[in-house]
């Protein structure tokens, strides 16, 4: 299992980008990636982990602090949700 403290561990052929998707939609906050990424630059798990939100206006700070507690208090195994990903996406 890949776990947050272990960010700096790399697994083949996913990036930085893919493993916070992958993390958003295990937790069903999927449709916070495209405000984490390209309103607030975080694009990594760890930038999340570090972000403070105190001086955010694009998304509240209790649903960032609530997207962080999900995410940070599992395990992810990254291989096998890319793997659930791309057959969901397949069949669709």
């Amino acid at each position: 299992m890949y776990l947050l403290n272990n960010i700096f561990q790399e697994l083949d052929g996913l990036t930085d980008l893919d493993k916070l998707y992958l993390a958003l939609a295990e937790v069903g906050e999927d449709s916070y990636f495209n405000s984490l990424c390209y309103g607030l630059s975080i694009t990594s798990l760890q930038a999340l982990k570090n972000y403070k939100p105190e001086d955010n206006i694009i998304i509240h700070p209790d649903e960032i602090n609530t997207v962080k507690e999900q995410i940070g208090n599992k395990s992810f195994s990254f291989d096998e949700l890319a793997q659930v990903l791309e057959c969901n996406c397949q069949v669709t």
